[in-house]
C-alpha cells in the first residue's frame, strides 16, 4: 500500500505551475492600468518578482507577459475586476466585497494563501533562495494590497 506521502504533492512541487500567482498578478496589473493606482502597481510588481523567482527556480526564462483575462463580475464591488481567467486553464471568481461577505475569495485572501504556500515551501527547503524570495514578495504584495484597500475604502477596512 503506498504511503500518504506518495499521493500528495509537497508545497514546492505545487509551484511548478503557479496559476493562482499568475491570476493574482494579472488582476493586479489590470487594476493598476484601470485605476492608475500606484499601490496596485506596486503590488503587481511584487507579484511579478515572485513569479520571476519561481521561473528562475525552474530554469525558465521570465515570462514576457501574463495572459490573464480579467473582467468585472455580476455584483457591485469596490474592486473593478472580480473575475480572473487564465485562458484555457482556470478561472477564479473573486469576492465583490473586501470583507468576504459574498461568495468566492477576496483578493487579499488569495494573496494570503499564495504567501502561505510559498512560505511553507521555503521553510521546507531552506536552501532554496528562489522560494524565499517568492514568499517575501508575495507577503509584500499582500501588505501593499491591504494598504491600497485602506486608502480606497477607509481605515476600518481590511486588517
Amino acid at each position: 500500500m503506498p504511503s500518504a506521502s506518495t499521493n500528495t504533492k509537497s508545497p514546492a512541487s505545487r509551484l511548478d505551475h503557479p496559476r493562482p500567482l499568475r491570476i493574482a498578478l494579472g488582476r493586479q496589473l489590470t487594476e493598476a492600468d484601470h485605476s492608475g493606482d500606484a499601490l496596485a502597481r506596486t503590488s503587481a510588481s511584487h507579484l511579478a518578482s515572485a513569479l520571476v523567482a519561481l521561473q528562475r527556480r525552474l530554469g525558465l526564462p521570465p515570462a514576457p507577459s501574463i495572459a490573464v483575462a480579467v473582467a468585472p463580475g455580476p455584483h457591485r464591488s469596490v474592486y473593478a475586476w472580480t473575475v480572473a481567467t487564465l485562458p484555457g486553464v482556470s478561472s477564479l471568481q473573486l469576492c465583490p466585497g473586501f470583507r468576504g461577505d459574498g461568495e468566492s475569495v477576496t483578493p487579499e485572501l488569495l494573496l494570503h494563501v499564495l504567501g502561505q504556500l510559498l512560505a511553507d515551501a521555503a521553510n521546507g527547503i531552506r536552501s532554496d533562495l528562489h522560494l524565499r524570495e517568492a514568499a517575501q514578495r508575495a507577503e509584500d504584495a499582500l501588505a501593499t494590497e491591504v494598504a491600497r484597500m485602506r486608502a480606497v475604502c477607509g481605515p476600518a477596512q481590511p486588517h
